[in-house]
Order: C-alpha cells, then structure tokens, then sequence
C-alpha cells in the first residue's frame, strides 16, 4: 500500500542512527505492549497520514500511531460533508478517536496539539473546539463552524462535565456520533443542532479510561463510539530534533492534495474483489459481543478515508484489508480495556486480573505491573489473587512460573 508520493526526505532515525535500518522499515519503537493491550496493526498506515506520523515521530517520543490516527481525524472532518462512500447510507468519515497511555510519558495530547497545529497552519478549514463544558457552549461553537473536532486535552474533565445533573452534553455529543442534527428543549433551554458535522480526539490515561465511566456512559452506548488507539512511547530523544528542513512544508503540501483529490472524488465505489473481502468479513465477524458494537460502523467510515489518503479512486482490496486490520485489532483493545464495573476496589482488581490473563499467562512481575498495582498498593492486590486462586479462576503454573487463568468450563 505505497503511497503516491513520498517526501523523499530522510527521516531521523533515533537510537537506530547508523544501522542500516530507516525508522518506516524497522519494527515500530511504539509496538511494545502497554498493559494488555495488543500491538498496533503498523503494516496498515499508509499514504500521506503515513508520512506525517513518520516524520513527526522521528522527532519526538510519540508512538506512531498516535499521529496517524490523528492525522486521519482531522482529514475526516474536513471532508466529512463531502467524501463517502456509493451507499444508500451516507457514511460520513468522522471519527472519535481517543489515545490512551500513560501519564506525561506517552504524549498524547502532543500527538493531538502537534497534529492540529499541523492542520491549521497548512491553511486548511478545520476547526477546533479545545474543550467543552456544556452542550450549549457547544451548540455556539457549531454555530460559527458546522464542522469541528472537539479536542479534549483532558478527556477525563469531559467526563466529569458530563456527569452534572442537567447537563445534555453527554447525549449531545453520543447523538452526533451518527447524527448530524441534535434538538434538547426544556422549559429553560433550548439546543437545536442541524447540519454540523463533529469529529472527537481526545487523549486519556488508560487508568482514567477504565475507572471513570458510569452507567450513564455505557447504557447509553458512548464508550462504543469510541475508536481506542492504544501505545507506549521509547525513550529516544533527551533534547527533540527540528524537523528535516522543508519536511513540513512538502507534508503540507500532500495534506492539499488529498483534501483536492477527495473533494474530486466525493463518492467511491469498492471493486469487485474488495467488496468481497469485505462482505466475508462483515458476514463472519464477532458480533455477539458488546465490544464489537459499530465497528462495521467505522469500517465504512475508515475505507473511504484511506483510499483518499492515498489518492486512490476506488477501494480496493488493499484498502478493506487494511480496514479489516484496524476493525480486528480495535475489538481486541476493546475487550483489553472495558470499563470496569464493580462496586468496590477489590472486586475492581480481581476484574482487572483476569482480563490481562485472559490474554495469556504472565510472570509474578509481568502481572504486578500489567495491573499497575502500584496504584492500589501491594495489600489490595495480593488479597485481590488469593480471592481469584482461592475460587478455582487463577492457578499459579509451576512449570511455566506464570499466573494462568482457568477458563469457566474447564480450559485454561
């Protein structure tokens, strides 16, 4: 999936400098695992969202796909009222991207920032709203501009916003997921919303992630609008080198050429042999669980996002494997990462425990900090594996001197 063009720029290399590898070829810096999530789909990024996320990362201790995820929001919004796909469903390339990782190490908000101040200087129309703290402040914001990517620096202040009592913030922003019109009218108030188109980036620890929702959020289907990028940056540069001299000028450059080649093809059709990939995976995929809700949504939205980014015509069956990647991968993080829902810290722990066995067996160590038990203290944690070894659901294995989880049923 070669992109059109290429900056024909070379890229900083970090620690690699010297080994005969480029950054773009090696295995990604960010691939390791953070918790239990699973690795980022690398082999999927392609075109210009591609070698944005090459450069910018090649010059900060941001794990790639972060800048490729948001670069790709950002891309959708701006031709989220032109660009879709040849459908009776108008699927509108918007999405609600939130970047997980830890605490001031993985820089998420200076993938987001980075990436918006990107697309603002480039002269392109997006339009930001850096916060919101009520559905009408929104609403006035979406007044001046019908489209807009709601930037959350903090997506746990979002939450906490969301949680007031009268605050219609929280269904406003769930109903434009899919809708382009929200009407909330009280005795007191009234929000009215036709025609706007809003995108989500929004960065979060994975801690806040798995602790703060409510059933307010998950009843009402919110955390599965949601499209999790999960990763863990390398330590590389003590002080972050300048960007190769005239990069960001010819990355602009490729940004304009793919909003033009989008707004020149604003409807794409799937060939024959794609939309057979595709129908197979749709008819196959897992869909009895809560976790895979709307991911056929974002596949729809994802195709014609990538075929633009790299300036193709039609989505072909590089693009719906692509797709098919991202989708895969997106249900895995989403069952690493489900909100936990428990009425206290021990029962929280023990819940936390077997998702990460749940995706094999791990060392005393390796459990310790996939769990971060550091947080909670050793006490709560060594009580929360004795309830689990105590009822038959964790068993620690001599020969592989792993904790395993023991599978209801019989199976481990």
């Amino acid at each position: 999936m070669a992109a059109p063009w290429s900056t024909g720029l070379r890229i900083p290399l970090g620690p690699d400098e010297g080994s005969g590898r480029s950054r773009a070829a090696s295995p990604d810096s960010s691939s390791k695992k953070y918790a239990a999530t699973p690795d980022f789909p690398v082999e999927v990024m392609a075109g210009a969202a591609r070698e944005f996320a090459d450069i910018y990362s090649g010059c900060v201790e941001v794990p790639r796909q972060f800048f490729f995820m948001s670069y790709l929001t950002c891309l959708g919004n701006i031709v989220a009222d032109q660009l879709t796909l040849t459908s009776f469903i108008n699927h509108q390339p918007r999405l609600y991207t939130l970047l997980l990782g830890k605490s001031g190490v993985d820089r998420k908000s200076t993938a987001i920032s980075k990436t918006v101040e990107f697309f603002e200087s480039a002269q392109t129309d997006l339009k930001v709203c850096r916060g919101a703290g009520s559905a009408e402040g929104l609403q006035k914001t979406l007044e001046r501009s019908h489209k807009l990517v709601l930037f959350l620096d903090e997506f746990k202040q979002f939450i906490g916003k969301c949680k007031i009592d009268s605050s219609v913030l929280l269904p406003c922003v769930n109903t434009l997921f899919e809708s382009n019109r929200y009407e909330s009218q009280t005795s007191q108030k009234e929000i009215v919303l036709r025609d706007v188109y809003l995108s989500l980036l929004a960065a979060s620890t994975v801690a806040t992630y798995e602790n703060t929702w409510s059933k307010h959020f998950t009843d009402i289907g919110f955390n599965n609008r949601l499209w999790l990028v999960a990763g863990s940056a390398e330590q590389q540069f003590a002080i972050p080198p300048r960007l190769p001299e005239g990069a960001e000028e010819k990355l602009k450059q490729h940004l304009q050429d793919v909003i033009r080649f989008a707004r020149d093809h604003r409807e794409l059709d799937l060939t024959p042999d794609a939309k057979r990939l595709y129908v197979h995976w749709y008819e196959n995929r897992d869909r009895l669980t809560t976790h895979a809700t709307r991911i056929d949504t974002y596949a729809t939205r994802l195709m014609p996002l990538l075929a633009v980014n790299s300036l193709k015509q039609a989505v072909d069956e590089d693009i719906v494997r692509a797709v098919i990647a991202l989708c895969d991968h997106q249900l895995e993080v989403r069952k690493a990462l489900d909100p936990i829902d428990a009425d206290t810290q021990l029962a929280a722990l023990e819940q936390k425990i077997q998702r990460v066995l749940s995706r094999g067996p791990l060392g005393k160590y390796a459990l310790k900090k996939a769990v971060n038990y550091a947080r909670v203290g050793l006490g709560p944690y060594t009580q929360a594996l004795r309830n689990l070894t105590e009822a038959g659901h964790v068993r620690w294995d001599k020969g592989k001197q792993a904790h395993v989880l023991i599978q209801q049923g019989g199976g481990e």
